[in-house]
């Protein structure tokens, strides 16, 4: 069941507003950030809002994934903290 799920989220594509290249990284760091909000819910009673998570620690978390970019893409992980931003 679980590598079904983890297939499925392999084999999704990106959205026309997404950048393409290096999209199973960002959807990475998104199951990343959920995991961290989930713990921090969870083991530390956190409550940060939906929007307060977005905007503070989904965008710092994009700019230190872009260093594991290939130089010439690091600008992608720009396009990933807008796309936080608009979530919100």
């Amino acid at each position: 069941m679980a590598s079904e799920q983890i297939q499925r989220c392999i084999m999704l594509t990106a959205p026309p507003h997404a950048p393409a290249k290096h999209f199973a990284t960002f959807i990475a760091l998104s199951c990343w950030m959920l995991w961290k909000r989930r713990n921090g819910v969870v083991f530390r009673n956190e409550t940060t809002s939906v929007n307060q998570f977005l905007s503070s620690s989904s965008i710092s978390e994009a700019k230190l994934w872009k260093y594991r970019l290939p130089k010439k893409d690091r600008q992608i992980a720009d396009s990933w903290c807008n796309l936080f931003n608009s979530a919100m």
